[in-house]
């Protein structure tokens, strides 16, 4: 009677195990559906924003308790894309296998990064820890993804991966997926005439933007208007260059100055203490000061750059790189550079 009844618990165990298995398996997501429950954590984790080996994260997929830096940023989107769903380990794989959401280990099981896009001959990828900080869009070729150690996939097995479809972008431009933050911003900047792309098909939002790029964008912006003076003291400003007029126009109302009084730089990339600076002296640079506490940490008192960020919180220019810092000192990327300009100088 004892076996029977042990039998019977056994089979029914199988039971909930095999119905179990089935409805994780009918959990998973599509690739669509992982790709957007990823991207849309992209204004929480923006572009630049610091991320070491100190931040750790314990996810739902299993194999591993808790993930570090890159690992555990890509444990944060995959939870967001599959939820519960169990992970698993492959080592044996082709790059047929490789779908969106998957965490490939790659740099000699060093590094671990996140599929976005699939793409016959890349893929596109996010990773935490690249620099010391979370980057989005990085392009893997199908060698280097079919070198990687390992997958981490929480697609059940035997299923078929849906045919790639082609991420929907921001025309002309394949680069601005309508999904980005600043999608809307860099459609309003080429409406507008502020900026064009880096070719005919490419904006490179992540790219850093130089003084002569921004400088350029506020000409247009403010309906490129000629400088009254017409005086040039910069030796690397050449009459007939893209720049030219708007680093005039710029210096005259007091928004830049040169880098010596010689020399403009128009090729050196901005730091986003810089841009918020530019537009902020755009405005009038008005004082401005807010109560010790609530603030950025990383924004000195005393800082050249410290009314201008308060400038730039107040009006929702933006809202830093995390919700107690700023990252004064990081690249601002193109991508950046206009959504700032967007939320200055948009109607809204």
């Amino acid at each position: 009677m004892k076996r029977t009844r042990l039998i019977a618990a056994l089979l029914a165990l199988l039971m909930v195990f095999s119905l179990m298995t089935t409805l994780a398996m009918a959990a998973a997501p599509t690739e669509s559906e992982a790709y957007s429950a990823m991207i849309a954590l992209k204004p929480k984790y923006p572009e630049g924003m610091p991320w070491t080996n100190d931040n750790g994260y314990a996810w739902k997929g299993g194999i591993f308790s808790v993930g570090y830096g890159c690992a555990g940023f890509a444990f944060i989107l995959s939870d967001a894309a599959f939820g519960e769903q169990p992970a698993r380990m492959v080592t044996d794989f082709t790059y047929a296998d490789v779908r969106v959401g998957d965490i490939l280990r790659i740099n000699n099981d060093t590094h671990s990064v996140i599929v976005l896009e699939k793409h016959s001959d890349h893929v596109v990828i996010a990773e935490g820890n690249y620099n010391s900080s979370i980057h989005w869009g990085r392009k893997l070729d199908r060698t280097a993804v079919e070198q990687a150690d390992y997958i981490l996939t929480r697609y059940p097995e035997n299923t078929t991966p849906e045919p790639p479809k082609p991420v929907e972008s921001v025309k002309p431009f394949t680069d601005v997926p309508v999904t980005a933050y600043y999608a809307d911003a860099v459609k309003w900047a080429v409406d507008e005439d502020v900026t064009r792309g880096t070719s005919a098909t490419t904006f490179s939002p992540a790219a850093g933007c130089t003084r002569g790029q921004v400088v350029t964008f506020l000409w247009r912006a403010a309906g490129s208007p000629e400088a009254s003076s017409g005086y040039n003291p910069f030796s690397d400003v050449a009459p007939g260059s893209y720049c030219y007029d708007a680093v005039l126009w710029a210096v005259e109302n007091g928004i830049t100055d040169g880098t010596s009084p010689t020399t403009f730089s128009p090729d050196r990339v901005c730091t986003r203490a810089q841009i918020v600076t530019f537009l902020w002296r755009a405005d009038g640079a008005v004082g401005w000061y807010i109560e010790e506490g609530g603030f950025f940490t990383d924004v000195p008192r005393d800082a050249y750059y410290y009314s201008a960020v308060v400038w730039a919180l107040v009006y929702d220019i933006t809202t830093g790189t995390t919700p107690t810092t700023f990252s004064p000192n990081n690249t601002c990327t193109r991508g950046q550079v206009v959504t700032f300009l967007y939320r200055f100088l948009s109607p809204q």
